[in-house]
This record gives structure tokens, C-alpha cells and sequence, in this order.
């Protein structure tokens, strides 16, 4: 046995060890969680431990078997990202139940002209990609956008190692994947999951296709390339522009640095016309897909139009009187949003790296895409109502990770100390995507993003009230009965009727006489408000005492209590 084998053999041996730990922390965690009640604390620690692990792994061996550690890795994905869906009695978040309604709607009549959705009524295939789910697998409608967890927890990382496995090697694709496996972004809206979901699993493909077209110029990635670009127009709403951004950068990088093109005649005669033509072709798909499909491009520029007008008004912030902030202070924005605030600065100098050194058609396709990200980020930090710039993090997040890994993290050699500063890099990645408020529902630094069992079957309950009901904001606009012969509207609250008493039970002041009933969730910490109003605020009263003396009880269960005035 040579001195290699022996190296791979004793790598294998100390990655069996790796997963055997891993397992046991895993259950452990899921045990802890079940126990408990609760995601956090457990979750983050129990997936952040294994994480260590696996990075310790792999920064301390100079081989490994590649196969058998990217199948754990993905095994970790999807673990972080089913326990999230699979523990709560409800989706979480607002907008799942909502899509959920829409797919049920769709599944029933079996048309699309029915859903009554703003943008996806006319460009519906998240809403038939989920029907379709639904049907083949028979999969409860309280559970049917759960398959994005497990779908997406498998797809990101592999699409991650195949995209940095293309620029770079083997070992740097294993540390793009680690990254992108604990990728909070990619957390958050595979657990909650929207349309853009769909569209991001589709817009890397696309990505990789079309860089191989550039560099092969085969026919089969142009098919590809297509393909994607019509599921992506018919899936999300910037996604035109996507492309169209993709293919302008693409073509600059090519005509501006690129010599093999000018030394060859006969590619000096076509690249310049090919790029053309590629041009013109994306940028009438964005007239297309925002003017014909639909009439999305109208509420945008008035959208941004307006916020240009009014970035001279001042905003009145209006303070509860019964309430007070809940981690409003700079450290925990930053606590908040630092996988981002540390992802992006470091993802800047990689990309000028790559920009600067590179060769590849491929990697210039990537750094289009993201680039043409920032863009329309920018844009966002002028109108977040027109583009969110929290939604075009999620489109670029994974392109981040590869371009650190590409430009980064592929420096580092076992066994090397100029390799430290690359692993406090490594670590610092890690750590700003695992400690986020945001990728854990029930953090205490923000809202329950979820109902529990009690307050699902008060749901439940509540659709026989002969009234209407006053309740929190999150309550209101939580589904749990999605059979609804109703057409579904995604700014319907469901199909009962409901009213939000959030401004009054902030400032401790009498509900609106109009509602005959309240329902009370008694296990709410944090409550989330918009408008002028907006922030996360924890009550400095108990107004189930105020509601017991005021009111008689028609319903209680533990989590929820209904009264009758």
C-alpha cells in the first residue's frame, strides 16, 4: 500500500468517526427540541457543533473520500432544514399557507385562471410545480411546501460543489458546500419557502449552462439555457432581468478582456454578432415577461417613483405606550444581519480577484450574476417595496460563497500556518451564518414565526364563531383551513374574518367595539407590527388578566383563549 493510500485510508477512518459523532449530537439536538418545546436554543447549537466538525475535518486533512463527505454534508443540510418545518403544527411564516391555499385552489379546479394571485396567477409555475407535488406524492396540504426543506436542503449544496467544483477543485468545492450548508438566506426561505425559492434552484442551473455555452458554444447548453430561462420567467418576477443582466455583463467581460476572440478570424467575425444576438433576445424577454405576461413593470417604477418622491418626508415613528422595543440596539442589527455584513464585503474583493484573473467564460457568467444582483440591490435601497434587497441576497448568496471559496478559502493548505488567517475566515463565515435571530422561527430576539398545536386547533375552532374576531396581526394572517372554494388572495388574511388589535393591546387601550370576539394567544413573547408602528415589541402588562375581568371565556385550550364580550 503506497504512502497515498494509506493518507485517503486513515482520512476515511477519521471521517467515519466525523459522521458517527454527528449522528449522535443530531439526535441528540432533535431530542432536545422535542423535549423542550422549542428550536432554540438546540437547533443552533446541536447543527453549529457538527458543523465545527466537519470543518475541522476538513481543514486538517490533506485528502478525503469527496463522495462520501459530500453526501454527509448534504445529509446536514437537509437535517437543519426539516427539523425547522417538521416541528411547528404550521408553516412558517406568512406568506407558505398562503401559496399553499393558492395550490389546493388549483389542485381542486384544476386551472390557473381561477387564483386571483397578483403576479402569479399569470405566471403560475411555482403554483403548478406545487400541485403537481402534491398529487404525485399525496402530501397533506398543511405539509406540502415542507418538501422544499428537504428538496432544496439536498439541491443547494450539490449545486454549490458542482458550480465551485467547475472553477476551482474538489477541496474547494467541499468548502463552498460546508458554507452553503449552514447559508442562512438558504435556510430562511427553504423553510419558508415562496416562489423565489423555486426561482433561485432554477437561476444557478441556468448560471452553469450558460457559462458552458459561452465556453463550447454547443447546442445542447443553449437548449438548456432556454429551457431555464422560460421556467424562471414563468416562476419570478425579476428573473428577466436576471437574464438579461447576465448576458450584458457576460458580453462586456468577453469583448473587453477576452484575446482568444480577436486572434481567431473567424471568431472575431461571429463573437461580437453571437453576443448581440443574445442581447436583444434577453432584453425582450424582460418586455415580455413584465409588459405581456404581465403588468408587473407598471407597480414597480411607481413604486420607485414614489419613494423618490417621498425621501424628503419625514417618517413618524409612533412608540407604544404598553410596550417596549425588543433588541433594537445597533449590536443586535448587526447580530441580526451580520451573515451578510460579512459575506458580502469579503464576496467584493474575491469577485475583483476573479475579475481581475480570470480566463474563464464560466467564472465570467457567475461574476454577471452577481453583479447584476448588486444592481438591483441598488435599486432596492432606493424602494424596498420595488426590489427587496433581502431577496436579491438570497439570488447571489450561494454565487458569494463560491467566489470566497474560488478567490479565498482555496489558499488554504493542511499543515501551512499562513493557512490561520484563512480559517479565522473560514470560522467567521460559519459562525455569522449559524448565530442569525433570523434562520431560527422562535428566536427570542424576534416573533414566533409559527402557530404550536393549541393555537392551530383554536384556528380551527374559530371558523365556527359567528363573528368577528380580533387578534394579533400573525394570527390573523395564519391559514390552517385550505380547502377554500374561495378564490386564494395572498393579502386575504383566510377565509375567516378576522380583525388585528395589535395597536391596542401595545398602548393598552379598549378594542374596537365592532368585534365581538378576541382570541388571546397566551404563549406570544414578542409581537411584530408595520406602519408607523413598526418594530418588535414585548407588552409590560398581562392582558389576559384585563380580558378574564372584562369578558367571559368561550374557548381555551392552553394556548389560546376566545372571548365573547
Amino acid at each position: 500500500m503506497n504512502s497515498r493510500s494509506v493518507v485517503t485510508f486513515r482520512s476515511a477512518d477519521a471521517l467515519k468517526v466525523v459522521v458517527i459523532a454527528a449522528s449522535w449530537i443530531l439526535l441528540a439536538t432533535a431530542i432536545s427540541v422535542h423535549m423542550n418545546g422549542r428550536l432554540y436554543p438546540f437547533l443552533t447549537v446541536g447543527v453549529g457543533a457538527v458543523a465545527v466538525l466537519f470543518v475541522a475535518y476538513v481543514v486538517s486533512v490533506r485528502s478525503f473520500p469527496t463522495r462520501y463527505l459530500l453526501a454527509a454534508l448534504v445529509c446536514l443540510s437537509v437535517y437543519y432544514r426539516a427539523l425547522v418545518v417538521l416541528f411547528p403544527s404550521s408553516y412558517v411564516g406568512m406568506d407558505p399557507d398562503k401559496y399553499a391555499g393558492g395550490i389546493v385552489s388549483l389542485m381542486e379546479t384544476g386551472r390557473v385562471v381561477n387564483l386571483d394571485f397578483p403576479f402569479y396567477g399569470k405566471a403560475p409555475f411555482f403554483l403548478v410545480s406545487g400541485a403537481l407535488t402534491g398529487d404525485v406524492m399525496g402530501v397533506d396540504a398543511l405539509r406540502m411546501l415542507d418538501v422544499y426543506a428537504f428538496v432544496f436542503g439536498a439541491l443547494f449544496p450539490l449545486l454549490a460543489y458542482v458550480v465551485t467544483r467547475r472553477l476551482s477543485s474538489e477541496r474547494v468545492g467541499i468548502y463552498a458546500t460546508l458554507l452553503v450548508t449552514v447559508g442562512a438566506a438558504s435556510v430562511i426561505y427553504a423553510t419558508n419557502p415562496i416562489a423565489q425559492t423555486l426561482a433561485v434552484g432554477l437561476w444557478i442551473p441556468f448560471l452553469v449552462v450558460f457559462g458552458r455555452y459561452l465556453r463550447y458554444k454547443r447546442t445542447v447548453d443553449l437548449v438548456l439555457t432556454f429551457l431555464f430561462t422560460v421556467a424562471m420567467v414563468y416562476t419570478h418576477k425579476l428573473t428577466a432581468l436576471l437574464v438579461f443582466g447576465t448576458v450584458v455583463g457576460s458580453s462586456a467581460f468577453i469583448l473587453l478582456q477576452s484575446r482568444e476572440w480577436m486572434d481567431d478570424p473567424l471568431k472575431r467575425a461571429t463573437t461580437p454578432s453571437t453576443l448581440l444576438m443574445l442581447t436583444v433576445l434577453s432584453g425582450v424577454l424582460v418586455v415580455v415577461q413584465l409588459t405581456i405576461i404581465t403588468d408587473y413593470i407598471v407597480g414597480v417604477i411607481g413604486r420607485f417613483l414614489l419613494a423618490l418622491h417621498v425621501t424628503s418626508v419625514e417618517t413618524v415613528h409612533v412608540v407604544p405606550q404598553a410596550a417596549t422595543p425588543v433588541a433594537s440596539e445597533p449590536v443586535n442589527f448587526v447580530l441580526r444581519r451580520g451573515y451578510g455584513l460579512t459575506l458580502v464585503p469579503l464576496a467584493g474583493i474575491a469577485w475583483l480577484v476573479l475579475a481581475r484573473r480570470t480566463d474563464s467564460h464560466e467564472t465570467r457568467a457567475i461574476l454577471a450574476g452577481i453583479a447584476v444582483c448588486i444592481a438591483l440591490t441598488g435599486v432596492g435601497a432606493v424602494s424596498v417595496s420595488a426590489v427587496n434587497p433581502s431577496r436579491m441576497y438570497f439570488y447571489m448568496e450561494l454565487l458569494l460563497f463560491v467566489v470566497v471559496a474560488v478567490a479565498v478559502l482555496r489558499r488554504h493548505v493542511p499543515g501551512r500556518r499562513r493557512s490561520i488567517a484563512v480559517l479565522a475566515v473560514f470560522f467567521l463565515l460559519l459562525t455569522s451564518q449559524l448565530i442569525t435571530p433570523l434562520v431560527v422561527p422562535d428566536h427570542p430576539q424576534g416573533e414566533r414565526q409559527y402557530l404550536t398545536a393549541e393555537e392551530t386547533a383554536a384556528k380551527r375552532f374559530s371558523t365556527q364563531v359567528p363573528g368577528d374576531i380580533a387578534t394579533d396581526f400573525f394570527y390573523a394572517k395564519s391559514t390552517v383551513r385550505l380547502h377554500n372554494p374561495r378564490p386564494a388572495r395572498l393579502d386575504d388574511p383566510s377565509s375567516d374574518t378576522y380583525v388585528y388589535m395589535d395597536e391596542e393591546l401595545l398602548n393598552h387601550t379598549t378594542l374596537n367595539e365592532n368585534s365581538r370576539y378576541i382570541a388571546y394567544r397566551t404563549q406570544v413573547r414578542v409581537y411584530r407590527t408595520y406602519g408607523a408602528m413598526q418594530g418588535r415589541w414585548e407588552l409590560t402588562y398581562d392582558p389576559e388578566q384585563g380580558f378574564d375581568r372584562r369578558h367571559e371565556r368561550v374557548y381555551s385550550n392552553g394556548g389560546v383563549v376566545v372571548y365573547e364580550r
